[in-house]
């Protein structure tokens, strides 16, 4: 009895064996890009299935706050809530012994978004608690000083009660949990470095 074995079908089965493992590991090196950090302006997270906007949605503390040349800090930065709603609008709540001060604000950012800025949306002045808002406007978003005599903006033939555009600030860091900004204010001349955590 002769025993016949096809050397075709072995020669055959053996280039799949090869193709499937040059195809994994290609998908391999796929995947290992997609997770190592890329070069970007500013820090992103590795992966994430938020968009930038999204990221920036939260409530967050002050942290850290470097400043150039170094300014004395007031506490009540950093025990202040600040709520970055992805809309484009936030408030802040500002703990004193007494009360608690709220204010409103927009942020956006520019075409890249490598950068962005807030304006605060005007409250009735009240010469005892203003300058508490006031420094925390100046100190952590780069608010430019304006003229308070009249909070009231004549734009396009109507009152407005927000604020002018403050300056952009450099995006360092925008992860899922905590935002990093640079800035220099120009009126000022104060460059800053501020880190906000949920």
């Amino acid at each position: 009895m002769k025993v016949t074995i096809n050397t075709n079908t072995i020669m055959l089965n053996k280039p799949v064996v090869k193709y499937n493992s040059v195809g994994l590991f290609c998908l391999l090196l796929i995947v290992i890009g997609f997770i190592l950090p890329s070069c970007s302006q500013y820090d992103d997270p590795a992966m994430s299935l938020r968009t930038k906007t999204g990221r920036v949605d939260g409530q967050y503390v002050l942290t850290n706050i470097e400043s150039e040349p170094s300014v004395n800090i007031p506490d009540y930065l950093y025990s202040t809530d600040f709520v970055f709603m992805q809309e484009g609008g936030g408030e802040m709540m500002i703990p004193l012994q007494d009360t608690v001060l709220q204010s409103n604000f927009q942020w956006e950012f520019n075409d890249d978004k490598s950068k962005l800025r807030i304006r605060r949306f005007h409250m009735t002045r009240d010469t005892t608690y203003f300058k508490f808002v006031d420094s925390v406007y100046d100190f952590c978003f780069c608010q430019y000083q304006e003229d308070y005599t009249s909070f009231l903006h004549f734009v396009n033939g109507n009152y407005e009660k927000w604020g002018y555009w403050g300056g952009m600030m450099d995006i360092q860091e925008l992860s899922n949990d905590q935002m990093r900004f640079e800035y220099t204010n120009d009126s000022t001349n104060v460059s800053a470095n501020i880190t906000l955590k949920e």
